[in-house]
């Protein structure tokens, strides 16, 4: 029987998991909309006050063009490696382009949409396979948390949810429904959200591990369609990088730094001094030089993995440190995560089945030989490395050999992650069915695990892949985790016998633990303050200003000079990108507020011809906010003329 949204297969009889009913769709539609439009109204909030991310201008430019000129953006802003990411970005800020004239609006509209798609898809997907209390706790558990809160009012190219959740459910469909189509539709939704952002790369390997297990069809027809439409998509980025010999590319896949280091050549001064506005403290100058102390060469490989232990430690609670300001609750919530996936994945008393059986069993057969194949490859990459390195006698490692020591690191962690998970499966199972708990019949877990592995598969390579203090390149896998925490309360707790109150109680205290963040408390207590939309940011102010003055000498040109702290990207990637230098955020406001254009264009943002100039006397309050600064004095000829916060405008006689 073919499936639809009211009439499933009968692919789990036994708990009718598939069975759609038209009161909970509009009860789980309701929620969705609600939890959207508060998600949007909080971010929102204050949104006066906002100037948008510095890494945003180059697709706020770039669709400004478009709607203009009719003219493509070919790539988007310079990521960490020094590459051009695509331009994707841009056009989910169209529609806000379109609507709104403030560009500090640019991203509400798409947010929004892509918001609402990552909560409706995440419920769809709760609801198909745990039912509709789990799908009502995994909304609220995702829809109020921080992270959430976040995407819901930004566009910052980093790894989209919402592209990740559609490619899950798609594939949930495609292995249920067996309709090679829905591959098809997976397979788009993955190459369009890697035109926003490369850091979904790992959830592609969900789709030939879906198919390894379940074999369901495919069929080239609809694949070959869908390629069509992600290529006219991609057209503009590819075409520019075959100028560049698909360099940026490889350098986002495969991690490559290919920023230059020259990259002073095209300031107007190479010469200027670029300083910090704090002193380091005599306690992190300490922890600086242990840090950079050599290490002991006798435990240096301990060390190593020591360190390395602790890095994917960390990385792994990164997405739960933001959840709650309690102290411990990471740890805690990361675990019964973790438990959540273990539970799932087994079938438990229901008969003397291993974890990795399936309907079909090879599968089960082969772990232990793919895990010492994997171990061994990697042993065999080390054994070459050494010999090649020492041939070379102490030459430095270029691109090639960097590439094989990152195979190397996945192939062992690997095929040690498979034993020790084959290890823990099996144990697990094993007390499971001696102490008679059964969570779910055996055709349910083997479903369910089709959700395991689309989480299992690309947290693990993240985990292995991504630089330690990078929180946010695991952002986008929260609501996957928001799902299998909810399901742990929601679905796992029920099926133990445990009384209803502590049940309800778990699931109150988990909702109420992640929704009471400090993003919600900070915009509630604002919007107290200042009201809803807030008051003008300060650079808003001092914009108008210069502007207002400009417009009264009848010119839409003017020099402008900014003596403000910054990262030190905002300059120095100037050499690949012009549209980064000092004071970027400030002209770009001039520019679409006003319709003036600065014409001082020197990465460093001062020059000679300098009419006015725009200093920032101290930092953001924020540990975050940027500290480094131009040193260069400001000309005796500049007089002040007006002062906002801790902006001060002078203007040259």
């Amino acid at each position: 029987m073919r499936l639809t949204w009211h009439s499933i297969t009968r692919v789990m009889p036994e708990r009718k998991l598939l069975a759609i009913k038209k009161r909970e769709w509009v009860y789980g539609a309701v929620i969705v909309l609600f939890i959207a439009a508060f998600s949007l109204t909080m971010n929102l909030q204050g949104w006066k006050s906002r100037i948008p991310a510095f890494d945003l201008l180059t697709y706020i430019y770039g669709v400004r063009n478009f709607t203009e000129t009719g003219t493509i953006l070919q790539h988007g802003d310079t990521g960490s490696y020094g590459s051009y990411k695509p331009p994707g970005t841009a056009w989910l800020m169209l529609p806000s382009t379109l609507v709104f004239k403030d560009p500090r609006l640019s991203e509400y509209v798409g947010t929004g949409f892509l918001h609402l798609a990552t909560l409706a898809g995440l419920f769809i997907l709760a609801r198909i396979f745990f039912g509709f209390p789990c799908a009502v706790v995994a909304t609220l558990l995702y829809g109020l948390s921080e992270h959430s809160y976040f995407f819901a009012g930004s566009l910052w190219p980093n790894g989209r949810p919402d592209f990740y959740i559609w490619i899950v459910l798609f594939t949930g469909l495609w292995v249920m429904r067996k309709e090679a189509r829905y591959l098809a539709a997976a397979l788009g939704v993955w190459g369009i959200g890697m035109n926003v952002d490369m850091g979904i790369t790992p959830a592609f390997f969900i789709l030939p591990a879906a198919w390894l297990i379940y074999r369901p069809p495919i069929h080239f027809k609809p694949i070959l369609f869908t390629a069509a439409i992600v290529m006219i998509i991609w057209s503009p980025y590819l075409w520019f990088e075959t100028s560049r010999g698909f360099a940026d590319i490889r350098s986002q896949l495969l991690q490559q730094h290919i920023f230059p280091k020259n990259n002073r050549v095209t300031w107007c001064d190479p010469n200027v001094t670029l300083k910090q506005y704090a002193v380091v403290s005599n306690t992190a100058a300490l922890k600086q030089e242990q840090t950079s102390a050599p290490q002991d060469p006798n435990t240096s490989t301990l060390h190593k993995l020591w360190n390395e232990g602790q890095a994917i430690k960390e990385k792994a609670q990164s997405n739960f440190k933001a959840t709650s300001p309690i102290s411990g609750a990471s740890a805690l919530l990361l675990l019964l995560t973790l438990c959540s996936l273990l539970i799932l994945y087994l079938p438990g008393a229901a008969n003397n089945m291993t974890g990795f059986q399936t309907r079909r069993p090879f599968l089960r057969q082969r772990v232990i030989l793919l895990a010492v194949g994997l171990t061994l490859s990697g042993l065999l990459i080390s054994i070459f490395l050494l010999v090649y390195l020492a041939s070379r006698e102490g030459a430095g490692a270029g691109p090639r050999v960097l590439f094989l020591y990152k195979i190397q690191k996945i192939l062992l962690l690997t095929g040690a992650a498979l034993l020790f998970g084959y290890g823990i499966v099996n144990i697990t199972n094993h007390y499971l069915i001696r102490f008679g708990i059964q969570v779910q019949t055996t055709v349910e877990a083997e479903q369910r695990r089709l959700l395991v592995i689309s989480l299992v598969i690309p947290w693990f390579l993240t985990l292995i892949l991504a630089e330690p203090g990078k929180p946010e390149r695991f952002w986008w896998l929260w609501p996957m985790q928001s799902l299998f925490l909810a399901a742990f309360f929601a679905w796992i707790l029920p099926r133990l016998h445990l009384h209803k109150g502590i049940i309800w109680a778990g699931q109150v205290a988990v909702v109420l633990l992640i929704a009471g963040n400090s993003f919600l408390f900070s915009k509630l207590d604002a919007w107290n303050r200042t009201g809803w939309a807030g008051q003008d940011a300060a650079e808003i102010q001092v914009v108008d200003i210069i502007a207002d003055q400009v417009k009264r000498e009848g010119r839409d040109h003017v020099a402008i000079g900014y003596h403000t702290f910054i990262y030190p990207f905002m300059a120095e990637y100037n050499i690949t990108n012009p549209i980064y230098k000092v004071g970027a955020e400030f002209d770009m406001l001039l520019l679409y507020r006003h319709g003036i254009t600065n014409t001082d264009r020197c990465a460093e943002g001062i020059s000679t011809t300098d009419e006015y100039r725009i200093v920032e006397t101290k930092p953001k309050s924020p540990d975050w906010s940027p500290k480094s600064y131009i040193a260069v004095p400001l000309d005796e000829h500049f007089k002040i003329t007006s002062q906002v916060n801790t902006y001060s405008v002078y203007h040259r006689e």
